[in-house]
This record gives structure tokens, sequence and C-alpha cells, in this order.
């Protein structure tokens, strides 16, 4: 099977969603432990305006948390957009159908 075989297209874009998923989940889960780590230390020292960048990026990357799939679902329409064999499947397709 080719890559632009629409048969092939469906599990190309589970397989994306799922690998983009797993990456952005991880890299905020490693920034949510550096953070609760450097709490502390920001806030009192100097630089305490870095204490504030960190208490305020926080509640965008937990809200991503709790709505990861549908933020991966987005990226992945992003990402697979341009491909011929999943464009057409992307343009009627919604969150709903991946579940």
């Amino acid at each position: 099977m080719s890559r632009n075989d629409p048969s092939n297209a469906l599990e190309t874009i589970r397989k994306t969603r799922e690998k983009i998923g797993v990456t952005l989940g991880s890299i905020i889960a490693v920034l949510l432990c550096v953070y609760l780590f450097t709490y502390s230390s920001l806030l009192y020292s100097s630089m305490s305006y870095l204490f504030w960048v960190e208490a305020i990026s926080l509640i965008p990357m937990i809200l991503t948390l709790f709505y990861l799939k549908q933020v991966s679902f987005v990226l992945t329409r992003l990402w697979l957009g341009r491909r011929p064999g999943c464009r057409e499947k992307l343009a009627s397709m919604t969150f709903s159908d991946l579940q």
C-alpha cells in the first residue's frame, strides 16, 4: 500500500494523533515537574518575574492536558493537512470520528 492510499489514511491519522498526544503530554509533564521544583527558589529570588511567567504559563499547560485529545487532533490536521491521501479524509472528519 502506498502512503496516498485512502484506506490507509485513517490509520495514518490515528497513529499520528496518538504520537502527537504522547509527545505533547510528555513535554508538558516534564515542564510541570521543572516548575514544581523551581517555584520556591524563584519566589524568593531577585528574579521574581520568572515566577509570574511560570504561574501564568501554567494555566494553558493544564488546560492543554485536560483537552489533550482535541489539541492533538487539531495539530494532526495541521501536520497532515497537505498530504494528498489524508487531505480529503481530514476535510470531512471531526474529532468524534476518531473515538
